[in-house]
């Protein structure tokens, strides 16, 4: 064999094994760019999902399964919606029977419905970018929900100005003032619509750290919930005046014979 002939053969093989490694390397890189991207989706789904099951009853259990954080670590405070959510609380079966609480449990039930159809309908996103750093995504969510921290804050408010003047014993009492205070604020749900403020909550999802990124979705369930508004009427001037404003919704309750003088449901 003439070494023209060598030489042909050896480029052959030379450019054989340079179109297989070429393909090899553009395999590996669509593989890498796929998986990326299924990352990406799948933080955008349960982003998704997430919202679905705030604004939708759902429960810690169904919270923890969709995102891995503990049960312990959900904070009932921090809920919009369902049997879990601090406003939905009620003492168990048999406490209810012992103390002959049906009306209150009915009345809990019913009164939570309406802050809830409150909530559902006043509740917009989307999610306006997904930004890759080096060891972690950045996902940015425009928002525009009830300023459920602040109905909170008032209910919390009023349960304790009905303790002070007519102190709890127990933990019965205490669930029946609670009971009150939704009554209470039935009457103004609409004080705390949200009617075009957004704001931007962020959630971190971490290259290899599963727990911080559990705790950046925890901090996105109090984002939803309202901490990141800035609403002046109803963060600033309603704190400032908050016992004056808490004193009147009660006694305007009393008035109106929604409680009766123990603070208590007619």
């Amino acid at each position: 064999m003439n070494k023209n002939k060598v030489f042909t053969i050896l480029e052959v093989v030379i450019s054989i094994l340079i179109v297989i490694l070429i393909g090899v390397i553009l395999i590996n890189v669509i593989k890498i760019e796929k998986k990326e991207e299924d990352t990406t989706t799948s933080t955008k789904e349960m982003i998704v999902e997430l919202n679905e099951l705030l604004i939708n009853g759902g429960t810690k259990e169904q919270i923890h399964e969709l995102t891995g954080i503990d049960v312990k670590d959900i904070d009932s405070r921090s809920l919009l919606t369902g049997p879990d959510s601090y406003m939905a609380i009620h003492p168990d079966d048999k406490a209810i029977k012992e103390n002959s609480l049906d009306n209150y449990l009915q009345a809990q039930e019913e009164l939570v419905k309406n802050v809830e159809k409150a909530i559902k309908e006043n509740f917009e996103y989307t999610i306006d970018s997904v930004q890759k750093e080096e060891d972690y995504k950045v996902y940015s969510i425009s928002l525009k929900s009830y300023y459920q921290t602040a109905y909170q804050i008032d209910l919390m408010n009023i349960e304790n100005y009905i303790d002070a003047k007519a102190p709890a014993q127990d933990e019965i009492t205490r669930y029946k003032h609670k009971v009150a205070a939704l009554k209470i604020l039935n009457e103004n749900l609409d004080e705390y619509v949200n009617k075009d403020e957004f704001c931007v909550a962020i959630l971190y999802e971490y290259n290899n750290d599963l727990e911080n990124t559990k705790k950046s979705i925890t901090a996105y369930l109090n984002q939803v919930q309202g901490i990141n508004y800035h609403n002046e009427k109803i963060f600033v001037d309603n704190q400032i005046n908050s016992t004056t404003r808490i004193e009147a919704l009660v006694n305007n309750a009393l008035a109106k014979n929604l409680i009766d003088a123990n603070y208590l449901l007619v």
